[in-house]
């Protein structure tokens, strides 16, 4: 290839990266979910429960978008109903926003959700540093079940009526 032609080439990907970068053309994601069922979804986590999102706080605000990693949040849910490992009407998530890795999920405050839920292990609690987490914290993953309860019929079905909260 001459160098003018390379030259070309390599102006013409500067031109298409910009373009996406002003076009606001989402990433990529780095995660591949395998498919699995309710039952193994309830198996794998340490809560489960429908609820409410009253409360989005972000914990990484404008100029941080360099971190290593995503950005950090506090998720607190109105407890609907409950299947596994909630006690109360309230259930508080810190999560990540998943837009690279499987870590975390987007959640919108006033929408209502199924989420099967994990115990933050060391690995999750070191993201979240500076801030200091709880001593026993939950998050989520995007391939661990969690939806909005509007797409979870199925779940529902598996998973049967639930409890209410006390």
């Amino acid at each position: 290839m001459s160098l003018r032609k390379a030259l070309a080439v390599v102006v013409c990907a500067a031109g298409v990266g910009i373009y996406a970068l002003r076009v606001g053309v989402p990433p990529a994601l780095a995660c591949t979910c395998v498919s699995f069922g309710t039952e193994t979804a309830l198996g794998r986590a340490d809560a489960v429960f429908s609820g409410k999102v009253i409360k989005v706080r972000y914990l990484d605000g404008p100029g941080q978008e360099s971190r290593d990693v995503e950005s950090r949040f506090v998720v607190t849910f109105e407890v609907g109903r409950t299947w596994k490992g909630v006690k109360g009407r309230e259930f508080i998530l810190h999560t990540f926003d998943n837009s690279v890795t499987c870590h975390g999920y987007y959640f919108r405050e006033g929408e209502e959700y199924i989420v099967f839920a994990y115990k933050n292990r060391a690995k999750e609690v070191r993201m979240f540093e500076p801030h200091k987490l709880p001593e026993e914290s939950f998050g989520v993953s995007l391939c661990g079940g969690t939806k909005p309860l509007s797409e979870a019929r199925k779940d529902l079905e598996v998973l049967g009526e639930g409890d209410i909260p006390q």
